[in-house]
């Protein structure tokens, strides 16, 4: 359901994959564009901006089946820059490069220990 033009996916729509997957959002020529949420077929979720089909900005991704969630920046589908992982006993504060801790960050334990460094 939603808008096209030229037969191209544009503006707000909601569309249901065979997959099981399902994006919520804002279209611009056939790619996930603006603002949306994306259902994956494992039921994790994806709720941010988006760009050219990329998670792509400000966004949180949460895994359904540990419930750990990550908030922050992404570019071109990756976690990059500034962001927080929560998971069910610590979480990690800090930078993120291609998907992983890089650069000056910390742990944070439920115990309340902290691990803090530069991580490579």
């Amino acid at each position: 359901m939603g808008n096209y033009i030229e037969g191209k996916k544009n503006g707000d729509g909601v569309l249901l994959y065979p997959d099981g997957s399902k994006y919520d959002g804002f279209w611009i020529n056939d790619l996930r564009s603006g603002y949306g949420t994306y259902t994956y077929p494992n039921g994790d979720t994806y709720q941010g901006e988006w760009s050219q089909g990329n998670r792509h900005g400000q966004g949180v991704y949460t895994y359904k089946e540990t419930g750990s969630s990550y908030d922050g920046r992404w570019f071109q589908g990756k976690m990059q820059d500034e962001g927080h992982i929560v998971h069910s006993n610590h979480r990690y504060v800090g930078n993120f490069e291609e998907n992983m801790p890089r650069g000056p960050g910390k742990y944070v334990f439920d115990s309340g220990c902290e691990q803090t460094g530069k991580y490579v």
